[in-house]
């Protein structure tokens, strides 16, 4: 997979990759002043939610960690004024506080662990909010976590998080469009550090595939990856009058998705019988075809984590877009995301917000307290320290008021546990029910679409059958002697296998049919009647021109790409020049394909394809003589054995 690389910015001077001095700042032995905010929490809507792993070229221990102050640095600048430089420099990182600029305010955390050796590292946070500069009635509030890591690397977190103002009346103004803050863009294109959303590469365009056996592979295993946490969206393209297009943006959707999840384009159509939709099904186990299933049509897969290879229902958590769900698609996708990584990193009990740090460091202080309290004791319990008795006596009365005042809070807090037990189980019942109503709308809108999908084929078989039928009326009436004109039967077919008899006598020397191709004609249903004649002309008409009429036929990447594709555009009809790559690599499957006709051996793999069902399908599998100039029909009738459908089978 080949990313777009982004634009580099100039080198850092030795002063921003400079380690930032530790500042021994301890929390005082006091409850933290919580830092209320402007935006109500219950009108509050997440804007962005991203998460960035971050290493240094360099061998320097706080590389890193320099580089991401000195960024954050920058962008608080951009709300503070000069001479309020001093009050936002890196060292305000490393310590608890707050500052004001009018209706700009910013507050700082900072957790210092009280045990390094068990793995606890540094922990500091900011929150930053303020006024939207076009809409006074909107506030903003940035959280950044920034996390120090053992293996000198550092973990960030941003949130972006909107709200309009308490007491705002009127009608709610429309909501702003997705954004990826600019801190977050000078992080990733900096020189001297790599980027990483768990184990893929953070870029700022999609990550691009193309269509080969050895990128199928390199995809599944980036799937199956059991350390990958954030979602891949696999798009494809979809077919249009114009050409091949996506049916959504993928660079707005990258740009909408950065930092949560990542966004995965092909470089050209994937089929799902070329090599690499059929790896990547192969490589996710016995129900992998569902994982491809409809990417040829221009759909969209979301690839979760943990996917399992053996449980057969595990595809529909995954889900699957296709492209006449219209244009809010993209914002779904960008939810889903980003409540995959939310609930990730609280599965993991990672603190990625402000308030958790807040929770971490009164943890750390309510550990701190009891601490003091077992040494108090052991000192009042202390024989050599020659305190008195009635003093002793005071001392642990002190100490056992102050422990059932502890015991009494706790008790408090563990009555509400209940209660908030009962409130989960309504709300998991309410849940259960939504999600039963969810899929019973699902289910019914499946079965409309595949009635309207019936209702569509139907209109468009009765439209091509009286093509067919103007086009032999049509044809008593010209009188074009420049070349062969086919013969008008004296009653129409009403048999498919008796379109076959007539255009074996009429089509020849150019097409010859054989007799096993008469044989199998049997077994075409009645309604392929008018896609038989369609087919069976056509490769007289315009097959056999392509290929002997040209002077430069010779050149065989023409005849294996070029002439397919121009007889598909003249036509219509489905051409594959060979079967797939699964059932090229199957002997006895191949070997049914060749056939030996006048002594000469034959592939028969090329094949026109009309219908994927397989009670409704048509094929006919030809071979084209370069030396006699003729095109041999082997077989007209249903679908051959293939890899896929004995896999299925």
């Amino acid at each position: 997979m080949e990313p777009a690389r982004p634009p580099r910015s100039p080198e850092p001077s030795q002063s921003d990759s400079a380690s930032v001095p530790r500042l021994p700042v301890v929390p005082p032995l006091g409850d933290p002043q919580p830092v209320p905010s402007l935006i109500p929490s219950q009108s509050s809507h997440c804007h962005f939610l991203g998460s960035l792993n971050i290493a240094s070229y360099s061998e320097a221990q706080t590389s890193a960690l320099a580089m991401t102050f000195g960024h954050v640095s920058q962008w608080l600048g951009r709300f503070f004024p000069p001479q309020a430089r001093l009050s936002i420099d890196p060292l305000k990182l490393q310590e608890s506080g707050t500052s004001r600029n009018g209706d700009i305010h910013l507050s700082t955390l900072f957790h210092r662990p009280c045990h390094p050796e068990k793995g606890e590292t540094p922990i500091h946070a900011l929150a930053l909010e303020h006024t939207d500069r076009h809409l006074t009635e909107r506030r903003w509030r940035t959280e950044i976590v920034i996390r120090e890591l053992p293996n000198s690397q550092v973990k960030l977190y941003i949130g972006v998080y909107h709200g309009l103002r308490t007491g705002f009346i009127g009608e709610p103004p429309a909501a702003p469009a997705p954004s990826t803050p600019t801190l977050v863009h000078d992080i990733v294109r900096s020189s001297g550090v790599r980027c990483f959303y768990d184990i893929v590469k953070s870029v700022e365009t999609p990550l691009q595939v193309h269509d080969t056996q050895q990128q199928g592979e390199l995809f599944a295993q980036l799937l199956l990856h059991s350390q990958r946490l954030n979602p891949i969206v696999l798009m494809n393209l979809k077919h249009n009058p114009e050409g091949y297009q996506f049916a959504w943006d993928p660079y707005a959707l990258t740009r909408a998705c950065f930092g949560c999840g990542t966004v995965v384009v092909p470089s050209s159509p994937l089929r799902v019988d070329g090599p690499f939709l059929s790896t990547l099904a192969e490589k996710l186990g016995p129900h992998g075809y569902r994982f491809v299933a409809g990417l040829q049509h221009g759909g969209v897969r979301v690839f979760q984590p943990n996917i399992s290879t053996s449980h057969s229902g595990d595809y529909t958590r995954h889900r699957y877009f296709h492209h006449s769900q219209g244009p809010e698609v993209p914002r779904w996708i960008q939810e889903g995301l980003r409540h995959t990584l939310r609930a990730s990193l609280d599965a993991k009990s990672e603190v990625f917000t402000f308030d958790g740090v807040q929770r971490v460091i009164a943890r750390s202080i309510e550990t701190a307290r009891w601490n003091e309290l077992q040494e108090r004791v052991k000192v009042a319990i202390a024989p050599e320290q020659g305190v008195a008795i009635e003093t002793e006596r005071d001392n642990l009365r002190n100490l056992v008021v102050a422990l059932q005042h502890e015991v009494t809070k706790r008790q408090e807090e563990s009555n509400e546990i209940p209660s908030l037990r009962t409130k989960y189980i309504q709300a998991e019942e309410e849940r259960a029910v939504a999600q039963e109503l969810l899929d019973a709308a699902a289910t019914q809108i499946n079965g409309l679409q595949a009635e309207l999908e019936e209702a569509r084929e139907s209109r468009f078989k009765a439209e091509r059958e009286c093509a067919v039928y103007q086009q032999l009326l049509a044809s008593k009436n010209e009188a074009d002697t420049s070349r062969k004109v086919l013969a008008i039967p004296s009653k129409l077919p009403n048999e498919p296998h008796e379109v076959v008899e007539i255009l074996q006598k009429q089509l020849a020397p150019r097409v010859i049919i054989l007799d096993t191709a008469l044989a199998s004609s049997h077994e075409i249903p009645l309604s392929r009647l008018h896609d038989t004649w369609e087919c069976l002309v056509a490769l007289h008409e315009v097959l056999w021109p392509l290929h002997f009429d040209d002077a430069d036929v010779v050149d065989e990447e023409r005849k294996v790409h070029r002439i397919p594709a121009q007889f598909s555009a003249r036509t219509g009809i489905d051409y594959s020049v060979n079967e797939s790559a699964m059932t090229n690599r199957d002997s006895n499957l191949m070997r049914q394909r060749r056939i030996t006709v006048d002594g000469r051996a034959y592939d028969f793999s090329a094949h026109l394809k009309v219908g994927n069902k397989a009670k409704d399908a048509l094929r006919i599998h030809f071979a084209v003589d370069e030396d006699k100039k003729r095109i041999l029909v082997w077989h007209c009738g249903e679908h051959l054995d293939t890899a896929g459908t004995r896999y299925k089978k």
